[in-house]
């Protein structure tokens, strides 16, 4: 899509700008929660404007309950033929409403791309990574949709850090995930959760896991475990643990907001305690660390092809350290 760029100055811009379409037509929770981060610096931006998410799936208007700058969510059907009309009815919201910015979160994604050309806008933005900016974590899924919109608009404020995942958990959700872990655990403190399920080749054998809880058991005798389990209802540690099952997104969130930490492979659940201010360690083994590592404060990426897994559980005692500590240093990738 050929990009529109800003000549103007960036006061009447903002003045100009009511109205923005986000276009993120895909239903998979870590996907969605990627698309957080454009959501704040849109707020932070234009804070006046009113913004219109096409998403894809059921979960979106879950995940951005809390967001007060989202007018609208339209959300398509996961499978249109079983619910044609209203799969039309999202295609014609974008088509005859008329918008001051659209904004397609990913390039590459050909349905985005279809709406972003449909879509009636002023101006329109195709987010993609630029191997010429160097910035940090350029690459990444949910950094390079902002630096794009900042070099789109010509905004002033490229040293700024990228927001973070974000759920915007409320006291009461947090509270409420408290309970739910009281009920489960002989301890309350110093609570590390452990997500054993990843799909396909993204999830480690139970072999693997039960190697690394050893070695985790023995770096953290003072630490209470418990396992978040997936729909699938399967555990790579065999059920070992105190579990949590929870079909509720944001209960989820909820509970691994009062973790120490959360521990699992790459996944969608691996985003959302991210998204809900948890120190997360994510294991990658086939995807890449750069498009989808956690980098919310204190977490750390880890390439498990690269360890053994007791030099992954000191990895983990380490930033566990730096964060007690509360030092500044952060380790994004190992």
């Amino acid at each position: 899509m050929q990009e529109n760029y800003v000549n103007q100055d960036f006061d009447a811009l903002q003045r100009k700008i009511k109205t923005i379409l986000v276009i993120r037509p895909n239903h998979r929770v870590g996907n969605l929660l990627l698309v957080t981060p454009l959501l704040q610096e849109i707020e932070f931006q234009f804070p006046h404007a009113k913004i219109d998410l096409f998403a894809k799936g059921n979960i979106a208007k879950i995940l951005f309950k809390q967001y007060g700058s989202l007018d609208e969510i339209i959300q398509l059907p996961r499978k249109p033929f079983k619910d044609f009309w209203n799969y039309l009815k999202g295609w014609f919201k974008i088509l005859t409403k008329k918008y001051d910015l659209v904004i397609n979160v990913n390039e590459s994604s050909k349905s985005g791309s279809i709406a972003a050309k449909l879509a009636r806008g002023t101006m329109k933005l195709s987010c993609r990574t630029d191997t010429k900016l160097q910035l940090d974590g350029y690459k990444h899924m949910g950094k390079y949709p902002v630096y794009s919109l900042r070099f789109f608009i010509k905004s002033n404020v490229h040293d700024r850090d990228v927001p973070y995942l974000n759920l915007k958990l409320s006291e009461g959700e947090i509270e409420r995930g408290k309970v739910l872990l009281d009920k489960i655990l002989p301890r309350k403190e110093k609570i590390i959760c452990l997500y054993t399920f990843a799909t396909a080749k993204k999830m480690h054998s139970k072999e693997w896991w039960k190697r690394f809880f050893d070695e985790l058991e023995k770096l953290f005798p003072d630490h209470t475990f418990f396992e978040l389990l997936p729909k699938e209802n399967v555990s790579q540690l065999d059920f070992k643990l105190p579990t949590i099952y929870s079909e509720d997104l944001r209960e989820m969130g909820g509970i691994l907001a009062n973790c120490k930490c959360f521990i699992g492979a790459d996944s969608g659940i691996m985003h959302l305690a991210s998204a809900s201010n948890t120190p997360t360690f994510g294991f990658f083994n086939v995807t890449d660390v750069e498009i989808y590592r956690p980098y919310n404060r204190g977490s750390l990426a880890i390439d498990t092809t690269q360890y053994e897994v007791s030099d992954i559980a000191k990895l983990i005692q380490q930033q566990l350290k730096l964060i007690e500590n509360k030092d500044d240093v952060i380790i994004s990738q190992a």
